[in-house]
């Protein structure tokens, strides 16, 4: 399927980006664009407080850096809630410290802070989230990356969550970034596989100033040790509630890259979750799990296949910047395509599957790499906004590089 992008000078992107897949996003010269209409309905509904991310003016590459998501119904009650990860900064505080937040659904679009109240308001500069019933309890639990120790917060079913210590076992003390969790070695629970970005993080204050472009910009990731991603097993014997294989699984093994984005997905249609991670100024990772039953050894299970299946690049073979990643049948031809934002001056990349793990990078193909050029992608998300039974791409923009050294 030839997928194409139209444009006319009246469908612009600031800071959110919206991309029609399939059929026309916004229409030729002359013609009347049916397009979906959003309206921000945040401080209406109770969404009032602030996501910190470093100072306005950006020393380091880790101010530039926090945030994410997750909707969850964490009280059961039918409707969907929301946890937002807050960050923090190098400077002292003026007002209260950030905390993570936890926002009740009342319906009809209403929210109230039950942050506090809920156990749930923990202190960290936090990088992402994912939401799963980790102990098995039918109750949705909550696991935070972060930059420092991670967390791992298990739901009381009384509307409140508990802390575990060391994050059951998955705590690490560096810089967590993308999670991705799934059931890898197909034993009935969920592990989790857990992105890293920069080693030996104190090393960021040590870096002088930078430039990108002619502009003044904060430093990174280049030049400092990137570190490598961990994986952790589930585990039911001993006090811990995770196992780290990264070893036994030879993931340690691999050359470590800032990794971002994680994303599981049964990419070869096979049955068994596969999974794909986008890196910052690196080649991206696709990781094949080759077993389909839970007695194969954990090195046997998981390989690294990003170059051979064609997504670890672009089309003409840079490396890129990869954040955000999404996944779906974007052209309905049964193979699961893949998605991925990237820096400024750099498209967003569209690597569409034509046989099982055999992708082609066609951005440009279909116009998604004109019209996403001049653009700094952060998160995606496909859905079909407009209802007309295709994938359209939302694109979350981000424009300041400055910095106040």
């Amino acid at each position: 399927m030839t997928w194409k992008i139209e444009a006319s000078r009246r469908c612009c992107c600031w800071a959110l980006c919206l991309l029609g897949v399939g059929l026309s996003a916004c229409g030729t010269e002359g013609s009347s664009p049916e397009w979906p209409r959003f309206t921000d309905r945040a401080t209406a509904s109770g969404l009032t407080e602030p996501v910190r991310a470093g100072d306005a003016q950006k020393a380091d590459v880790l101010e530039a850096n926090t945030g994410g998501v997750a909707i969850i119904d964490y009280d059961e009650d039918g409707d969907r809630d929301l946890f937002f990860v807050n960050g923090g900064a190098r400077s002292p505080y003026d007002e209260e410290v950030p905390r993570s937040m936890l926002y009740r659904n009342d319906g009809r679009l209403q929210f109230t802070n039950v942050s506090e109240e809920s156990g749930a308001d923990v202190t960290a500069w936090g990088m992402g989230v994912a939401v799963w019933d980790v102990d098995g309890d039918g109750w949705p639990d909550m696991f935070l990356s972060a930059w420092g120790a991670n967390h791992l917060f298990l739901n009381q079913r009384d509307g409140t969550f508990g802390s575990v210590p060391s994050a059951g076992g998955a705590s690490d003390d560096g810089w967590s970034t993308g999670i991705a969790a799934a059931d890898y070695d197909l034993d009935g629970d969920v592990d989790v596989y857990v992105a890293q970005y920069v080693d030996r993080p104190a090393e960021l204050e040590a870096i002088p100033s930078c430039t990108w472009r002619g502009i003044p910009a904060f430093c990174g990731p280049a030049g400092l040790p990137a570190a490598p991603d961990r994986l952790y097993e589930r585990t039911w014997y001993g006090p811990s509630i995770f196992r780290d294989a990264t070893e036994a699984a030879e993931i340690s093994e691999q050359i470590p890259a800032y990794g971002l984005g994680a994303v599981v997905g049964d990419l070869d249609a096979n049955g068994d979750p596969d999974l794909y991670v986008a890196n910052d100024a690196t080649p991206n990772f696709l990781y094949e799990n080759r077993h389909h039953t839970a007695d194969a050894r954990w090195k046997d299970r998981l390989h690294e296949v990003g170059r051979v299946a064609g997504v670890a690049v672009s089309g003409d073979g840079r490396r890129q910047a990869g954040m955000g990643i999404s996944v779906g049948d974007i052209d309905s031809d049964s193979h699961v395509d893949l998605l991925v934002s990237n820096f400024s001056h750099d498209h967003v990349s569209h690597y569409r599957q034509l046989d099982p793990l055999r992708f082609s990078e066609t951005a440009f193909a279909s116009d998604l790499g004109r019209w996403t050029l001049p653009t700094l992608g952060w998160g995606t998300g496909l859905a079909d906004f407009d209802h007309d039974m295709d994938l359209d791409l939302f694109v979350f923009q981000w424009t300041r590089l400055s910095t106040g050294r």
